[in-house]
């Protein structure tokens, strides 16, 4: 056990090393690879604003519908993505809304006051708050939680066993619930941006209350793992699609920054003439949106150069596509633009509505009217792993050689570093403790390649979670979770 954690420390350690070395390398390739899925795994979900079916379109060519559903959809002033497939709405009314397009069916999750707002929406989770403020309610893909709380909130975001809350009090503070106890583990002043859960649910950002400093906080026990002095006011966070950078916005003069998670190395992407309120991350790491007092723009990655977009900020919009092309909402059309040539067209057919990334081929559902292969059934080899989460493993088990990911599922991720050599060794002594293992080669939006050592597949989040906190009693690890189809 000892042996293991030196080794993951050590793991942390190579990260960060090789992240700062290869620092000085500003040339970046755009990657089609969103967390562990290809771009071929996606498709674009449009909901029409004025009410009926929804659309699927081709994340590559969106003005192609690939599907059109059967269900009338209500009118939604705000529509959010849940998970990889699902949407939630919500209507002007205050109902709430879940939507799953793979059975095209639509229901009610509850019933809120027209005032009713999204706090905030993480992976699988979409918070909203009611006029009452002291009540969050946490919608997943399953069903529904709520949280009443002994003060007013004005933030709450939710997580993987977890809930984080910005409390409307003046000075404003951060706490941090463990929704199984409902323990508060962190109680900590915290500035005006909004916080950022980020890592796959492991790290909470949080600007500090002189709003110049980053505080990072594991959200499994409240501890403080990082500190960055930006050395000016922050106004705005932002995750890369790999969880392996954060953008901050500083002001005195604006300026944008990328944080390197591992090593909390602060790079200066570019100073700009007016200051950024708002970043959003380009779904496949291609480009960084920008909202700034005087109108939005995109930054690609690797370059500090601003491209202003003709267009409004939105919930859902701008999107920034593959091959450099973002989708900018303009006098309520949706208007395709490339980067290269600046040519545009109107899409979704002069038909207002809301666009949502969905990863419509990851588990192998979809319409039938789709053509395109889906991704390899799971094997039924995890399903028989009875009270405990590892298995057995014979020497035809070993993590496969050529470092892709054949059997879609959800895993455990237990070390990412630049070097697959510590990766390797440490994947080894679980193996010999019966854990099914993988190696993963990914690259990041950046272009460098990066070694995951997985733990799984297991058919199920809940499986792939208890393998986790299994890592973590047994061995000292720090496992996270997430779920990853075919690589290429």
């Amino acid at each position: 056990m000892a042996q293991l954690s030196l080794l993951a420390a050590a793991l942390l350690c190579l990260a960060c090393d090789e992240q700062g070395a290869d620092a000085a390398d500003e040339e970046a390739t755009v990657s089609a690879l969103v967390v562990g899925s290809t771009a071929e795994m996606w498709g674009l979900l449009t909901v029409p604003r004025g009410g009926g079916p929804a659309e699927l379109r081709h994340v590559g060519v969106p003005d192609s519908i690939l599907w059109t559903g059967s269900t009338d959809l209500p009118v939604a002033r705000d529509l959010r993505r849940l998970g990889d497939v699902m949407v939630v709405l919500l209507t002007e009314n205050g109902r709430v809304l879940r939507y799953d397009p793979l059975e095209d069916s639509v229901g009610q999750v509850l019933r809120l006051s027209p005032d009713a707002t999204f706090a905030d929406v993480s992976g699988a989770y979409a918070t909203l708050l009611d006029s009452d403020h002291r009540i969050v309610h946490v919608v997943t893909p399953a069903g529904l939680s709520e949280y009443a709380a002994s003060e007013d909130v004005s933030w709450a975001a939710a997580f993987d066993g977890g809930l984080v809350l910005r409390t409307a009090s003046e000075p404003s503070r951060l706490l941090l619930i463990d929704q199984e106890t409902d323990e508060v583990i962190l109680d900590a002043a915290t500035g005006e941006p909004p916080p950022l859960v980020t890592a796959w649910g492991q790290r909470l950002v949080v600007v500090a209350e002189d709003e110049r400093h980053l505080r990072i906080f594991a959200t499994d026990d409240g501890s403080l793992v990082g500190e960055v002095d930006m050395e000016n006011s922050i106004r705005s966070l932002a995750a890369s699609p790999s969880s392996h950078e954060i953008y901050v916005a500083t002001d005195d003069p604006p300026r944008l920054h990328r944080v390197s998670r591992f090593s909390l190395d602060v790079r200066e992407i570019g100073e700009y003439a007016t200051s950024i309120v708002d970043l959003r991350s380009g779904l496949f790491g291609g480009a960084l949106l920008v909202r700034a007092e005087d109108g939005i723009g995109e930054i690609a990655a690797g370059q500090s150069a601003w491209r202003s977009l003709a267009g409004s900020w939105r919930s859902d919009l701008p999107l920034s596509l593959p091959g450099g092309r973002t989708i900018v909402l303009r006098d309520d059309e949706a208007h395709l633009r490339g980067f290269v040539e600046p040519s545009e067209q109107v899409l979704a057919g002069g038909s207002p509505a809301w666009w949502v990334p969905v990863r419509w081929n990851a588990g192998g559902g979809g319409p039938p009217s789709l053509t395109e292969p889906n991704l390899e059934a799971q094997s039924g080899r995890a399903d028989r792993t009875g009270d405990r989460v590892a298995q057995p493993r014979g020497s035809d088990d070993a993590a496969p050689a050529d470092q892709t990911i054949e059997q879609a599922g959800h895993y455990a991720i237990v070390a990412s570093a630049r070097q697959p050599a510590g990766v390797e060794a440490l994947l080894a002594r679980l193996a010999e403790g019966g854990y099914p293992t993988r190696l993963h080669r990914f690259p990041d939006e950046a272009g460098n390649d990066w070694f995951r050592g997985l733990v799984g597949p297991y058919p199920t989040r809940a499986r792939a979670l208890a393998a986790a906190r299994q890592l973590r009693r047994e061995h000292d690890l720090q496992a996270w979770v997430t779920e990853l189809g075919r690589s290429e």
